[in-house]
This record gives C-alpha cells, structure tokens and sequence, in this order.
C-alpha cells in the first residue's frame, strides 16, 4: 500500500487528492445509482420544476432557442427564462437521455467540478503551507457533497474555479487556462443567482486598488472579459431586462416585506448566518462555534498586539495565504451577505430599491449565494491557522486527528441531510411514483385529443407533474413571468384567494407559483393518495379558465361539490392501478352561459 501511494506521489502530488476525491462523489453518489428512478428527490426545486423543464426545453424545435419562442407547456408560454439562459451546457445533457438519467449525469458533474474548483482554490492559496495539500483535500470532499441547486447545478461549484481563475490573472502568473475557465464558467452557472455576484465583489477590489493609484490591467481585462461573456451566454434574459415589451411579475412585489421591522430582519439575518445558503445547505453550524472562537481570538491577539499576526511579507502568496487575516476577513464577508440578505426585506429598502427602473428584478439578498464557497474557505483557513499553532505543529498525530475529527463530523452532517435522506423522511414518493407516466398516458388516452388542443391545471400536486408527462399547462413554477399573464391568471383562482389571507399574500407578494390554489389545501402540493384528502368545492371561474384555453383540471383530491364551479367529473384514476403516487380525479371544465359566478360567500 505504502509503495502504491509513493508511486501516485512520484506521478503528481495531486494524483491522491483526485482519486480520494473522485471516490468521496462515487461514494456519496452510489445510492442513487442504485435505486435509480425508484430513488427519492426533494420535492422544492426538484420535482416541482427541474429536470422537467430543461428536459422539455430541449426537446421544443430549436434547443438553443434563439428564435426567442417560449415553452407552451408551461404557464401557455408566459415564462420565457423557464430553462434559463440559453447556453447553458447542462441542458445539453436532458437533449440526449431521459429526464433522470440526465439529472444524474448532471448532478456527478456538477460535485467533480465542485471538487477540483475548490481543490484548486484552497491549494493556490496555501501552497506554502505544510498542510496545505491536505486541507485542500479535505474541505474539497466536504464542499463537493453538498446539495448544489438542482435547476443550476453548477452554479455555486462553477465559482471556486472563477475566484483561482482571477487570482492567478491578479498575482500575473503565466498561464493561459485561467482566461479558458472565464470564457468557459458562463456556459454552466446561472449568472443572476451567483456569478454576478462575485464579479461585483472582485469590480469593487479592482476599484479600490484603482483609487489607490494601483492600475492592475490584466485584472481589467479578466474581469471585462468574464462579464461580457456571462452577458452574451444569457443575452435574452439581459434583453428582457431592458425591454420595454416584457414586463416581470415581479413588479407586484412592492413592498414585498410589509410590516417587517429592523429586529425582524436582524433575525433573519442571524438565522442565515448560522444556517447558510437556503438553496443550498452548507452545515457550517457544527463548525461555526470553532470558526467564532478562533476568529475571535486573532481579533483579541490582534488588538493587544496592535498588529496582525503572520508576516504576508514573507510569503510569496501575500496577504491571501495568511490564514490570521484572512480568516477574520472571509468571516466578515459571510456575515455581510447574510445581513444584504436579512436586510433586503426590509421595507424602507424595498421601496427605494424598487422605485429605480429596472431595479427591482435585482435581488440584492442573493449575495448569499456565495456563502457555500465563503464558509469553507473558511473552515480551510481555520484548519491552516490551528494546525499552524507551534504547540500543535511538533505533533503530527495531533494534526491528523484534528483533521479527522472535522472531517467525520461534517461529512456525517452532510450525510444526514443529503437530498435523498431529506426526501426520505418528508415521506415523498419515489421519482417513478411522482411522475407516474403508466397513470398519465391513461389519462391522456382517456381524454382523446391531441395535448396541443387543450390546456389542463393541477390541483393538490405541482403542475411539474403534467408538465413531464406532456400536457400543456396553464399554471406552473416559474419565479419570471410575464405580467399581464400574473393578472389573467388571478382572475381564475380570485375566489380562492379572497378565502385565504395567506394564499393571497404568497400569490401577490411573491407569486412566482401561479397554481390552482384552494383555502382548504393551504400551501401544500403533495396530496398523495395515502392522504386520502378531499374538498367541498373549488372557487374558480370557469369561464376565465376556458377562456385562458384550459379544458380540464387534474386533481389529486376529490372535490365533493363539482358542479359548484361547472365541473364535470369524467373519470377517477387509482394509484393502486399504475402504482402511482396519486390518485387523480379527471375533471372536466364546462362554461356557463349565464355567467354566474361562484359566490365567494359559499
């Protein structure tokens, strides 16, 4: 074993960082290999909306889509960013295999990249440290099992390789492949949630060192460079941005935090803090009392000393690799998207926010999206300054217990709260069952016309549903769509919404879900048929449905008093016959000639 190691060494240092790091997403990655698509997913983010619409998006008769035409499966095309911008390479992928196999290809990728960025990253930074190799290693394993935003998987892992990228440029070495990974990083993340974000940090220190008489031009031209390029990958989302023709729902969202006071945001400041990233869990709170601690002691020594301790001087990685100060640096950093994100709900802020044109489709709270990288750059410079400590330095046993400790403690957090673990205990169906394509093809045998001629709604389950199985849907997931749709939709589900003041709030002031809400279901969409739920009746207007194009409504519960909102139950579908996660009650929706509405009394 020995002779095989030196063997790896003597053929590249990094030869046993690849293969350990290789193994750790084989390993994190087998069950669901496995179980195929009898593996259990998140609902949010995952079966609700992706891989469906990248899948179709795909599959419509241009894939680049640079004719500009939306996907009419969704929302009757009123979502034009429904598969993001329009280079995206992970799209690719759902263009050649089917949904889930794709989604799998996608999510190996994604953590390989994830690896190697960080890898690369933390290695540049602490080259000259004894440990440096190993804590690269490390934290790389750990970075690479999170659970990355499945309808972006690269977005977050594509920025380790972005940051190395631009500090080689900034430190001038001479190397061509830096300026490869900027052309190259925008054809996978998706550039509003993360890329953006840490170019604008990056825009700001080029800025400073201009101020203070330091021009650093081939920093310039990285950064020209890399924000040209994510332009043009997502030049029709920018287009929108600047038409005048397509106007965002989002525009509603003023203000989108009524009532939110300073302490309220404070709070959620300090949650996202010790949580992290929403979309994508870090797990850094079992880390984060040791991260404070030693923080707080470099501040503490700091002060007394009234000096920082290290010498960047004597090291050819500058300020960047001394973990004493960047430690405290990188701390606050995480500490300044977390309170950009607590404090974007801040009323007084929405409101000036929004009152510039344009402004408002910005989300300023999505600095946080640079927490995942942020906090284990963190737990990386910690590592480098305990292990750095002269009492703990003369001990290597010590050092190698201090890593496996970190290690097995934070991978055993990870672990526990992998995507699949996570849908385990919510009790969500398995992929097969979700989707339920045997149950589908029924329906739409049953109901005899092309899916083209008709539009259908869900109720109780998430439209991705009819979406994956080809119906052409008048609602759906989608957090950018257009107005005037927004509006017309309301109008259908208005009854509804005057029964609940919670559904109106998360319609009006969010809205990004244009679903067939009902006062009775609340904001779940996973009534599957153990649940065995019904509802009285649905206040809709049915002559606004047919005239939007919808024809019928797939509900995964039953609705005892049909007629009420002029529907015609045409034909139940058990789940135990497709095994099937739901039980679908077909319902036909018929117009009324009178006009009648359902009274929102009733």
């Amino acid at each position: 074993m020995k002779s095989l190691l030196a063997n790896l060494h003597s053929l590249s240092p990094h030869a046993l960082p690849a293969i350990l790091g290789i193994c750790a997403v084989a390993g994190f990655m087998l069950p669901l290999m496995i179980w195929g698509e009898h593996s259990r997913l998140c609902v949010q983010d995952v079966l609700d909306q992706s891989p469906i619409q990248q899948h179709r998006a795909m599959h419509q008769e241009n894939p680049l889509w640079l004719s500009g035409k939306p996907d009419p499966t969704l929302l009757k095309g009123a979502a034009p960013a429904a598969a993001g911008p329009e280079l995206r390479g992970e799209f690719w992928a759902y263009y050649f295999l089917k949904p889930f196999n794709a989604y799998l290809l996608n999510q190996w990728l994604s953590r390989l990249v994830a690896f190697f960025g960080m890898y690369l990253l933390i290695h540049c930074l602490l080259r000259e440290h004894a440990w440096g190799v190993v804590i690269a290693t490390t934290v790389a394993m750990l970075f690479a099992c999170l659970n990355f935003y499945p309808p972006t998987p690269f977005t977050v892992p594509v920025l380790p390789w972005m940051a190395v990228s631009l500090l080689m440029i900034y430190q001038r070495q001479p190397s061509y492949w830096p300026w490869l990974v900027l052309l190259v990083a925008p054809l996978l993340g998706s550039f509003l949630l993360a890329p953006a974000f840490l170019l604008g940090m990056v825009w700001l220190v080029w800025f400073f060192l201009a101020i203070t008489g330091r021009w650093h031009w081939r920093l310039l031209g990285a950064l020209s460079l890399s924000t040209v390029a994510n332009v043009v990958c997502s030049f029709a989302l920018a287009a929108r941005g600047f038409s005048e023709n397509y106007v965002s729902h989002r525009t509603l969202w003023v203000p989108m935090f009524t009532g939110k006071t300073a302490f309220d945001c404070c709070k959620t400041t300090a949650a996202n803090f010790v949580l992290g990233n929403a979309h994508v869990h870090t797990h850094h709170y079992l880390l984060l009392p040791l991260l404070l601690i030693v923080t707080t002691g470099i501040v503490l020594v700091a002060l007394r000393r009234k000096e920082w301790p290290g010498s960047p001087a004597a090291s050819t990685g500058g300020y960047l690799s001394q973990p004493a100060l960047m430690l405290p640096i990188v701390i606050f950093l995480c500490a300044l998207c977390s309170f950009a994100y607590g404090f974007w709900q801040y009323p007084e802020f929405q409101r000036i926010w929004f009152s510039i044109p344009k402004f408002g489709m910005i989300n300023v709270s999505r600095f946080h999206w640079l927490h995942p990288v942020l906090w284990y750059l963190a737990i990386a410079y910690c590592l480098a300054y305990l292990l750095d400590l002269p009492w703990l330095r003369q001990r290597s046993h010590w050092c190698w217990l201090l890593i496996g400790v970190v290690f097995c403690g934070q991978a055993m957090v990870i672990l526990a709260n992998r995507e699949s673990a996570l849908a385990y205990r919510a009790g969500t169906p398995s992929y097969a069952q979700f989707f339920a394509t045997k149950q589908f093809d029924a329906i739409r045998d049953t109901i005899g016309m092309e899916p083209a001629e008709y539009y259908v709604a869900s109720l109780g389950m998430h439209p991705s549903v009819a979406v994956y199985n080809g119906f052409y849907c008048l609602d759906g997931y989608q957090s950018d769509h257009a107005l005037d749709y927004h509006l017309a939709f309301r109008e259908i589900i208005a009854g509804e919404l005057d029964q609940s003041e919670e559904l109106r709030k998360y319609f009006d002031q969010w809205g990004g879900r244009c679903y067939l809400f009902s006062s009775e279901l609340g904001k779940d969409f996973v009534y599957t048929a153990d649940r065995e739920q019904s509802i009285a009746k649905l206040r809709i207007d049915p002559e606004k449905f047919r005239e939007m194009g919808g024809r019928y409504i797939l509900s995964a519960v039953e609705i005892r008093d049909p007629a009420a909102s002029n529907l015609n139950l045409i034909q139940e579908f058990p789940a135990s016959e497709y095994d099937s996660a739901w039980t679908i009650y077909l319902y036909r929706v018929d117009g009324d000639q009178t006009r009648s509405k359902v009274s929102n009394s009733n």
